[in-house]
């Protein structure tokens, strides 16, 4: 039963990191008063990544240009 219900409590976890990495991102580009195009933001993002993920992230030539499509990649990096 652990096994299965591991799926699930990853998943809940996940969502949550997500959330919480939108909510700060958001807060620290509204104190900052920086308004760009959601893929120059999905690129600093990417560039602030461990070296491994994101150099699999920029060899892959992924098309993203929603922050939440990133996240996932980078997860399953």
């Amino acid at each position: 039963m652990k096994e299965k219900l591991k799926k699930y409590l990853f998943e809940y976890y996940r969502n949550r990191l997500l959330d919480y990495y939108i909510a700060i991102f958001e807060d620290v580009t509204l104190y900052c008063d920086v308004s760009e195009h959601c893929s120059h933001t999905v690129t600093r993002i990417i560039w602030d990544l461990r070296s491994k993920i994101r150099c699999a992230m920029i060899t892959d030539s992924y098309d993203l240009d929603i922050i939440e499509e990133a996240f996932d990649v980078a997860l399953k990096i």
